[in-house]
């Protein structure tokens, strides 16, 4: 798999600098994901760790990046593993159940997609945090108990939505395996539990992250509007039909997740399991993991990534062996047989899913097939469809459905610059600035400054893009050919010494033609 166009590039390349830097490995606990950019909400230390000692292997060649994205998660499904045994599940089931997950074609994203292994890093703490919470409860050993905490710590430092995992762990513990909530162990449990939520909300507040300021009206507006995921969801997990790699919830289809609930009820009476609190008990999990996606606004985004059922999974697994499918009279080389075949199938959905991270245009053609309605997805197909036709229809469609979608007005513009209608792009560059205040605005409207011959408006919008993005070696660049084509020499002999202290190459053939000094 290559790039995608979905935030890959801006891990990789865009966080470079931050990357390169061993250093910023503590610094990754004191920022937001995006760093420099004041409005990010996430805090998220364990993905930027994972991206800086990723750089140290491999730099920005992204084939680095997906060989780890599947090293985490092949981790998680150990721990899967691992967990499943300490429930006291038979070799067996644990062993079905984790190559099932392992294999599951709705989660190609959450290892395909670079940005994914967000939610694989999440899977593979809270997973070693279930497990050790289990093996704490049957010992009572205190260094079990202080590996929950700490990987429970690590959980938290890995995404937002770990919060959700603490009633999804109480109701395991007191539903699932029927725990007293006032035991000695229990009360333990829960101690340890809320001094790593205090720890983990302190460093947040502490670092330079926006917060999330929702009020309780737009709460319950956006979990009225997203409830409903719950059950394309619930189907992609049990009947994975119709995978997008940018499901929207405008053009979501309800009818396999409805068959995919009846069907699971019918398994589990068929099952005639006496453990039923287990079936609640992974119900529960999975409806408390998905919390966090009826939280993000709008603004954010309200797309229904598939990937983020990596955790929420955990808990619907639960459930599968209290079904026939576990619960019959099949030998084990019988039920071994019949497991490994239907995985296989999943494998083979698998990989013609992952064809669809191969590339932007592979990515996208996927995006526009099952979300037609969607502004954005228009948007970024128009941009790679090569048929300059098509791609305009494209266009058109996204402004239709929302002539204010966020960069919608800079890609046309950008594409209109291309085509060499350097001038006709500027209402669009104006009126992406009024959406979005797009910083990269101002390198094309510098453009149609300088056709125009305008050249202090031109170094003025540069000047302005710089200040924001320092590092930008072209864009130092193009500002050092501004002074020097407004006769500015004094301008362009600083701006020379200025790309030598940053260390930024200045061609030759340029170098020669200014009065350059030290």
């Amino acid at each position: 798999a290559g790039y995608t166009d979905l935030d890959d590039g801006i891990n990789i390349h865009g966080k470079a600098a931050f990357n390169s830097q061993l250093s910023n490995l503590i610094n990754a606990f004191r920022t937001s994901v995006l760093i420099d950019v004041a409005s990010d909400i996430y805090y998220r230390p364990m993905h930027s760790i994972s991206m800086i000692l990723n750089y140290q292997l491999s730099g920005t060649n992204i084939g680095g990046y997906h060989a780890v994205n599947i090293l985490i998660h092949m981790l998680a499904i150990w721990a899967l593993h691992r967990f499943l045994l300490l429930l006291g599940m038979a070799r067996l089931h644990a062993f079905l159940l984790s190559l099932f997950m392992a294999v599951h074609p709705a989660l190609v994203m959450a290892v395909s997609w670079i940005p994914g292994r967000m939610d694989s890093i999440l899977g593979l703490f809270s997973l070693l945090f279930l497990g050790q919470s289990v093996h704490y409860a049957q010992t009572g050993k205190p260094v079990s108990l202080a590996l929950t905490g700490f990987y429970l710590l690590l959980a938290f430092f890995s995404k937002e939505s770990t919060v959700f995992l603490l009633p999804a762990a109480f109701v395991l513990h007191t539903l699932g395996r029927g725990e007293r909530w006032n035991s000695k162990r229990s009360l333990m449990h829960w101690g340890t539990w809320t001094v790593c939520f205090v720890v983990w909300l302190g460093m947040r507040s502490m670092a330079a992250v926006a917060p999330m300021n929702m009020s309780v009206g737009e709460i319950l507006k956006s979990m009225m509007s997203k409830t409903p995921a719950y059950i394309p969801y619930f189907g992609k997990a049990f009947l994975p039909i119709g995978l997008s790699v940018y499901p929207v919830p405008a053009d979501a289809v309800y009818i396999w997740g409805i068959a995919a609930t009846v069907l699971i009820g019918v398994l589990v009476y068929l099952g005639h399991s006496p453990h039923k609190r287990m079936v609640w008990a992974g119900l529960a999990m999975f409806g408390f993991m998905m919390v966090p996606l009826l939280l993000i606004p709008d603004y954010i985004g309200h797309q229904t990534f598939e990937y983020r059922l990596y955790v929420p999974m955990i808990g619907l697994l639960l459930i599968l062996p209290e079904t026939v499918l576990f619960r019959n009279k099949l030998s084990v080389s019988a039920m071994a047989t019949t497991g490994i075949g239907l995985c296989g199938l999943l494998a083979i959905q698998n990989v013609s899913h992952q064809a669809h991270f191969n590339n932007p245009y592979a990515f996208w053609s996927n995006a526009i097939e099952y979300s037609p309605h969607d502004s954005y997805v228009n948007m970024m197909m128009a941009a790679r469809e090569p048929d300059s036709a098509v791609s305009r229809q494209y266009f058109e469609r996204a402004f239709q459905l929302n002539p204010r979608e966020r960069y919608v007005n800079y890609i046309y513009a950008t594409m209109l610059q291309e085509k060499g209608k350097i001038a006709e792009s500027e209402p669009y560059l104006r009126k992406e600035q009024e959406i979005t205040g797009y910083n990269k605005c101002n390198l094309l409207l510098a453009r149609i400054a300088r056709q125009k011959e305008d050249f202090t408006s031109a170094i003025g919008y540069v000047d302005t893009y710089l200040k924001k993005e320092p590092a930008d070696t072209m864009a130092h660049l193009n500002l050092l050919l501004l002074y020097m084509e407004s006769d500015k020499d004094s301008d362009a002999v600083r701006q020379a010494n200025k790309m030598d202290s940053m260390h930024f190459e200045i061609p030759p053939i340029i170098r020669s033609q200014i009065k350059y000094k030290r």
